[in-house]
């Protein structure tokens, strides 16, 4: 005998019994998020959250590989393609319900095929809003692109706002798409990417601001034109200098994917350069304008780069420090190299979940009739 476990929710009741339901030992997530919402009121998504929570809890075990499973004696290959997998009951607890009992039979409308298919149609405008407005991982469209994770947030918005997203939850998993696990993955990986590359910045402007601690410095981040006095784009300047020189070729593959012709790629090809080693930023010239001074070169030269701005005054300060900020942005410490290439690993990564989730979604469009519950037109469709 198991440890003993007692349950007191419906809704979990309903998702560990699906598999003895459905005579079942491992079950897709969708099957069993099908057949639980089919015994109780809660929703798919809710029921989704249930399914983690049981997995944290360690009642139900995931499965990543390709299994086996086997309903009402007829076996079945279940494939899984993404991190949720497949699902079987933890044989190690004996579970106890302390709730209502499941229903023994469910009942459904049927839906008419005409309203479905005319659905359906409704349906895949959504999808190609949502692949139309598809947000890129940052930096690859352009690297030097200031607030690109704003750009990022309003594609998802876009993607997002339209009037039959939500319903595309239901549709889409009930027709064997499961897009949607992976799209909120996409977004959360995204959101640990900001988070990581903060943590860098500022580690940036810490080591930054300790060698020009006489100045007043304010950081910023774009450095083609320093406007004002005191300010200091190094950080943003050294944190994309070394993420565009390891994500080159992937930003090159990218832009390749936009060429229709071959006039077209031979353009994008034209248009790629390597980044300048990094010594021809430390090596830059202070350059007087006005009444200011500028560590840099200005927006007349091409390349121009501009490190800092400083009041004329200042400038016994600057040469005092500019031989270590020469050899910080030339050696940056090892902790800022290594986690700027996992930022340029994890950009790898979501490059190709976003071409994935893109494949499946474009497959969608080709399903003459979705499947699912739908609030829209009552019912459920089979």
């Amino acid at each position: 005998m198991g440890t003993k476990v007692t349950i007191y929710d419906i809704a979990e009741r309903a998702i560990i019994e699906s598999f003895d339901i459905l005579g079942a030992e491992t079950l897709r997530r969708k099957d069993i998020i099908d057949k639980a919402h089919e015994l109780t009121d809660e929703s798919k998504e809710n029921l989704g959250k249930r399914i983690l929570k049981l997995k944290k809890m360690n009642y139900l075990i995931r499965h990543k590989r390709n299994v086996m499973t086997e309903i009402k004696g007829k076996k079945l290959a279940v494939y899984s393609a993404n991190p949720w997998g497949v699902y079987s009951v933890n044989p190690e607890y004996e579970f106890i319900f302390e709730c209502e009992p499941l229903p023994s039979d469910t009942t459904s409308i049927e839906i008419p095929l005409e309203q479905r298919e005319a659905h359906t149609l409704d349906l895949k405008a959504a999808i190609e809003n949502w692949i139309s407005n598809f947000p890129n991982p940052p930096h690859l469209e352009n690297t030097y692109q200031e607030n690109t994770y704003r750009a990022f947030s309003a594609s998802v918005k876009k993607c997002e706002e339209h009037s039959l997203f939500d319903d595309l939850r239901n549709h889409l998993s009930a027709s064997d798409f499961e897009v949607f696990d992976e799209w909120e993955n996409y977004k959360d990986e995204v959101k640990d990417l900001e988070r990581l590359e903060k943590r860098i910045l500022d580690t940036l402007e810490l080591n930054i601001s300790q060698i020009f601690d006489k100045l007043p410095i304010r950081f910023v981040k774009n450095y083609d034109s320093l406007q004002e006095d005191y300010q200091c784009s190094i950080p943003q300047l050294v944190f994309d200098h070394i993420l565009e020189d390891l994500t080159l070729n992937l930003i090159y593959a990218y832009e390749m994917r936009k060429a229709q012709t071959d006039e077209e790629a031979q353009e994008i090809y034209n248009k790629m350069s390597y980044p300048p080693p990094i010594d021809f930023f430390a090596g830059s010239p202070l350059i007087e304008s006005g009444d200011s001074i500028i560590w840099g070169y200005l927006e007349s030269l091409i390349p121009h780069y501009q490190l800092l701005r400083i009041p004329k005054r200042e400038k016994d300060t600057l040469m005092q420090n500019k031989g270590r900020a020469n050899a910080f942005i030339t050696n940056p410490p090892t902790e800022i190299n290594d986690g700027i290439r996992e930022i340029a690993d994890k950009l790898k990564q979501l490059d190709q979940e976003r071409e994935n989730i893109l494949k499946e979604l474009k497959s969608s469009l080709y399903c003459q009739c979705f499947s699912g519950d739908c609030r829209y037109l009552g019912g459920k469709s089979s």
